[in-house]
């Protein structure tokens, strides 16, 4: 108890020390003038380009990267293929997976897709835990079995690893992913078990006591982590752990707010031994969280491993408003970025539903996001009169993507929410807001630009320091998710390796060859997997004959497993050739129950997109006949509602068409008549028509 009395002293110590210089900054470099900061050369941002300079030296070994992907069918697999790294190659690992794995192939273009020659076995427990920290060792010095286990700091061996922690345990689903940032970034892979779940809520007390426990375990093994720039700036949380806390505080720093939830990862990796509630809490480590299963977790990491944005787009919510948000116009950080990736979307005169559509349909083809609007957890409001909902999210390939938005990451294991859909949909980082956060609390997109530029990791770039406004860069509303050292790498590999001989005798995917007929329905999808791999490793738009012959196959001879991979397959294929009426057509026939969640979701966003083509060419049978097949589906209420909204305007004024809406809302509600709620409001709907509900 005495030593932790004296370190609890030390940390008070540090922290008044912290604090004493935030009161005056002084002068420096860019001394700053009113407003808020627009370059880290602004003298409020000191500790930030101070601990920034120690990151440039602290980026671990180089390595070559080897021209492969390897695909593994499973987590035991994955834990034997990753332990194949050594401190100078590396090369992506994925567990097979055929939405996510096209996605990823797509972006890095490999010369060769591997299958890794053994089946790793099953461990679950102590056995599993020492498994990965064995994996996470053997990839930081080689395959030798007798290599340190990954679960304290890289040997001397390895100079310079970057400042980081990743923290699961055994029972995690994303142990994989966090296997994989701990033996791609040479940090420690520590184990913790906090016993909450993530839809738990703990009190502010309890909230700290976990940010304590986990600190307490961090010095154990990095006691130099107490500042930024020293041995621990990073902590990426991989585990089952409360998403959120209940934060009673309404006031901070002469601002007033309503009390409501936080994020409890913006709290943790703070000094918490501090005597008031409202005193600002400085910062020891940034924390991002990586969310998802096996497959998911994994496909987060090895983007963030391997991808550099190249290209990315901009859409300004905000380009019209003034006052408060005229700093988060987003021009100047277009400008500051421009040199560094293609900049595929400029904000125009239009930030509309209209414009956004144009931008994303059918699916984002950007890597990088900078997204400003309003709204909720499911909706979002641009510049014209149409709201933009979830089900607009488009599908994606691999991107980062920030938000200036209230509550967009509320839930971001809903689908059904913004954040939620942006990463079920490719996104494999997302910065958002779990509550209502003011605009002001996040950092402008000038200054953003400004760090990404000079190559800080994303997790630190979108967090405000106390100096800068001490109400919100507390502990507040605003959650990471995603690795925390993901960045625009200034100097990324410029060349792969062709060949390491270390994976000499590796099965390669070869061409697919000529289809099978579509009567061997299991031949039939093992080929087109192989199609699939081949298109997306080359680059190129999937092949016509993958698609007609997986519209051949016949769903009904299929168990759940393969009815699954055909529906995901001709998804992923028919929205890279932007036909979503062909991809409603192979799924919403079918009935609700047999389509996988995931085959739902491109089902809605392509019901979504047609809806608005057709809106905005002014083809009123083709929106009120894809409402219709949306409306038969059970969609989600939100959904529904929503799109009776769009579709409306365009009934209004013609009795021609009011009638035909007016008939279709009686059909769908027949057909929901088991569904209360999707029958109220439909009979909202009714009631404004004054048509008859019985």
């Amino acid at each position: 108890m005495a030593g932790a009395r004296i370190d609890q002293l030390r940390w008070a110590a540090i922290a008044a020390i912290i604090l004493a210089g935030l009161a005056s900054p002084g002068s420096g470099p860019g001394q700053e003038a009113s407003g808020p900061p627009s370059t880290l050369q602004d003298a409020r941002l000191r500790r930030l380009r101070e601990a920034s300079s120690s990151w440039e030296l602290r980026s671990g070994p180089r390595r070559e990267v080897v021209d492969v992907v390897c695909l593994v069918p499973d987590a035991a697999s994955f834990l034997e293929a990753i332990a194949t790294w050594d401190e100078s190659h590396w090369f992506p690992i994925l567990i097979e997976d055929v939405e996510y794995t096209p996605k990823f192939l797509r972006a890095f273009r490999p010369a060769r897709v591997l299958r890794f020659p053994s089946r790793g076995r099953p461990e679950q427990g102590d056995a599993l835990w020492e498994k990965a920290a064995a994996a996470v060792g053997r990839a930081w010095t080689g395959a030798d079995p007798t290599a340190p286990p990954g679960d304290r700091p890289p040997p001397p061996t390895i100079r310079r690893p970057p400042p980081g922690v990743v923290v699961s345990n055994p029972a995690a689903s994303a142990l994989p992913g966090a296997v994989a940032l701990a033996a791609g970034r040479f940090q420690p892979l520590v184990r913790w078990e906090p016993g909450l779940g993530f839809d738990e809520m703990p009190s502010q007390e309890e909230a700290q006591r976990l940010a304590r426990e986990l600190q307490a375990i961090v010095s154990r093994g990095i006691p130099d982590h107490e500042r930024l720039g020293d041995d621990c700036d990073f902590l990426t949380l991989a585990l089952e752990l409360p998403y959120r806390y209940q934060d009673p505080s309404v006031a901070q720093g002469g601002l007033t707010w309503k009390p409501g939830p936080a994020a409890l990862d913006d709290l943790i990796g703070r000094h918490l031994v501090v005597p008031q509630p409202d005193t600002v809490r400085i910062r020891w480590a940034f924390t991002g969280r990586l969310l998802g299963d096996e497959i998911r977790s994994t496909y987060a990491a090895m983007c963030s491993l391997f991808l550099r944005p190249s290209r990315a787009a901009f859409f300004d919510g905000y380009a019209e408003r003034r006052d408060a948000f005229v700093p988060y116009h987003q021009g100047p950080a277009i400008d500051r970025l421009a040199g560094l990736v293609e900049v595929a979307r400029r904000p125009g005169r239009r930030e509309d539903l209209d414009a956004w559509h144009d931008a994303f349909d059918p699916v984002n083809r950007s890597n990088l996001l900078l997204i400003s609007s309003s709204g909720g957890p499911d909706y979002f409001d641009l510049s014209g009169p149409l709201r933009g909902t979830t089900w607009d999210v488009p599908p994606s390939e691999p991107v980062a993507v920030v938000m200036y938005h209230s509550f967009s990451a509320a839930n971001p294991r809903d689908p059904n929410t913004i954040a939620g859909r942006w990463l079920a949909g490719g996104a494999f980082a997302y910065f958002g807001s779990v509550h209502e956060p003011y605009v002001q609390s996040f950092r402008t997109p000038t200054l953003l630009a400004d760090l990404l530029a000079r190559g800080l990791p994303l997790g630190a770039a979108v967090r405000m320091l106390p100096e800068e406004i001490p109400a919100f860069g507390n502990c507040w509303r605003l959650a990471y998710l995603g690795d925390p050292l993901f960045r625009l790498d200034p100097e990324p590999p410029r060349r792969r390796l062709e060949r390491w001989a270390v994976l000499d005798g590796w099965k390669a995917y070869d061409a697919p060859g000529a289809p099978p007929p579509p009567g061997d329905p299991f031949a039939a999808i093992s080929w087109a997997v192989r199609a699939t791999i081949d298109a997306a490793r080359s680059g190129v738009d999937p092949p016509e004959e993958l698609v007609s012959l997986l519209q051949k196959i016949d769903p009904d001879t299929l168990d759940g497993t393969l009815r699954e991979f055909r529906d995901l397959l001709l998804a992923d294929s028919l929205s890279r050739l932007d036909r979503p009426d062909d991809l409603r057509a192979v799924l919403a026939d079918r009935p609700t129950g047999e389509l996988s969640p995931s085959a739902r979701r491109w089902l809605e966003s392509a019901q979504v997109s047609s809806i608005h083509r057709a809106l905005a060419s002014g083809d009123w049978d083709r929106a009120a006949g894809t409402w219709s097949e949306l409306a038969s589906s059970t969609p989600p209420g939100p959904l529904l509602k929503a799109m009776i909204d769009r579709v409306r305007p365009a009934a209004e004024g013609r009795q021609d068409r009011l009638q035909d809406w007016n008939r279709r809302l009686l059909a769908a509600r027949r057909g929901l008549s088991d569904q209360p709620a999707l029958v109220k409001i439909l009979d909202e709907e009714l009631a404004k028509l004054g048509g008859d509900a019985g």
